[in-house]
């Protein structure tokens, strides 16, 4: 569940319905045939990860007003990578969201992905590789990938820092 102002949301039914609330009642997820896998409160929207019901569970992120719960956009789809961790794929600053996406469905080729919170427009892209985790801290993206950290530049994505050092 998510909290943006005085409503939570959160999924119902495994994903196939939204609920928000108080005194909400359910809707379908936004996309047909997708299931509700992770909120992210994204200054002005709620962002909703989706993976397909059916098939290969292929990612989409899309962004709802919070207020009507009506589209805002989509910021397309995310590949099948990288593991079922749903609430740790996006986070935001309040200007951005930033996601993980695997476009090849590689967990060892993952990217990602900025988008501004008002428009859904891409920021930014970064490959990679191997996705661990991501975070703002202190006015920074910091990354976990295989074998090091990466600090980013929230606004454009570019490394102020990486760790270990690489000579």
């Amino acid at each position: 569940p998510v909290a943006i102002g005085p409503r939570v949301f959160c999924p119902r039914k495994d994903g196939d319905e939204l609920y928000a609330g108080p005194r909400g009642r359910p809707v379908p997820a936004p996309v047909p045939y997708h299931k509700i896998v992770a909120f992210c409160a994204g200054g002005p929207t709620l962002f909703v990860m989706l993976k397909k019901s059916q098939g290969t569970a292929v990612r989409r992120v899309v962004g709802l007003d919070p207020g009507t719960l009506a589209f805002r956009f989509d910021c397309g789809e995310a590949g099948t990578e990288p593991d079922g961790k749903w609430h740790r794929q996006m986070v935001s600053d309040g200007y951005s969201v930033v996601f993980v996406a695997s476009p090849g469905d590689d967990e060892d080729q993952c990217e990602l992905r900025s988008v501004d919170t008002s428009t859904g427009r891409t920021l930014w892209t970064r490959p990679i590789g191997e996705w661990k985790s991501h975070q703002f801290e202190g006015g920074a993206l910091v990354c976990r990938v295989r074998g090091k950290v990466m600090v980013l530049r929230p606004d454009n994505g570019q490394p102020v820092a990486q760790f270990p050092l690489e000579a």
